[in-house]
C-alpha cells in the first residue's frame, strides 16, 4: 500500500549522492560516510557534538510507517524516545546507515541501509550552542 508523501517528511540529504560537507570543507557522498568523518568534524569544529545513542526500545506506533525508538543517551544515560519513520536512516558506530526497514530505506533514499536492532550505538552531530550566540 502506497502512502501519501509530502516533500517536508522527507529527508533530501538521505538520497543517494547527496553531498554532505564535512567540517575539513571536504565534500562526501551520504552513502559514502564513515565514523571517522562523524568523529574528525566534531573533534575540528566547537560548534557541534558527537552524540552517541544506544537503541534500547522499538515500538510500533499507531500510525503506519512509524515506530516509537527509545535511545539510552550521554553520560548520564538519559532515556530519550524518538518517533520516527520505518525508513528513516540512522548512523550506527563502526558500521553505516540502518534503519527499521531497510527494504523502505531503498525504495525513498535509495540508500542501502542494514537492519537497525537493539543494542547498537547511532551518533549524530549536534549544535554545541543551540540558542546562544556571541
Amino acid at each position: 500500500q502506497q502512502h501519501p508523501s509530502s516533500t517536508s517528511s522527507h529527508h533530501t540529504h538521505f538520497h543517494k549522492g547527496s553531498l554532505i560537507q564535512l567540517a575539513s570543507g571536504q565534500m562526501k557522498k551520504v552513502e559514502d560516510l564513515e565514523t571517522e568523518d562523524f568523529v574528525s568534524s566534531a573533534r575540528s569544529n566547537q560548534d557541534v557534538t558527537l552524540d552517541h545513542s544506544t537503541l534500547v526500545k522499538i515500538e510500533t506506533q499507531g500510525a503506519l510507517g512509524c515506530v516509537a525508538l527509545t535511545f539510552r543517551v550521554g553520560r548520564e544515560n538519559l532515556a530519550v524516545t524518538v518517533s520516527a519513520a520505518e525508513d528513516h536512516p540512522f548512523f550506527v558506530y563502526g558500521s553505516s546507515w540502518s534503519s527499521i526497514s531497510p527494504s523502505l530505506s531503498m525504495a525513498r533514499y535509495n540508500l542501502s541501509c542494514s537492519q537497525l536492532s537493539l543494542g547498537d550505538v547511532c551518533i549524530s552531530l549536534t549544535n554545541s550552542h543551540p540558542r546562544s550566540r556571541m
